[in-house]
């Protein structure tokens, strides 16, 4: 994050170790995106967020069975 880091990917860090480098890096005004990795399922999910996670990465997709998938594309709802 000091050398200019704009995303770190935490692997087997877990949601309270996560909170507790988020409070780091805002004491330190650095703000990369954090990407817990490792460890991160539907059952903790939430609490990773909660954590600070500014996005999860799982490999869930790689082993989980094949659904159909449908995406639509258009004017924000905001």
């Amino acid at each position: 994050a000091q050398a200019g880091a704009e995303v770190l990917q935490l692997e087997r860090f877990s949601p309270a170790a996560l909170t507790a480098l988020r409070q780091r890096l805002d004491a330190a005004a650095l703000r990369p995106l954090l990407a817990p990795a490792g460890g991160v399922t539907a059952a903790n999910a939430l609490d990773y967020a909660r954590a600070g996670a500014d996005f999860l990465v799982s490999s869930a997709p790689y082993f989980a069975p094949p659904a159909d998938v449908k995406v639509v594309i258009g004017p924000s709802r905001l």
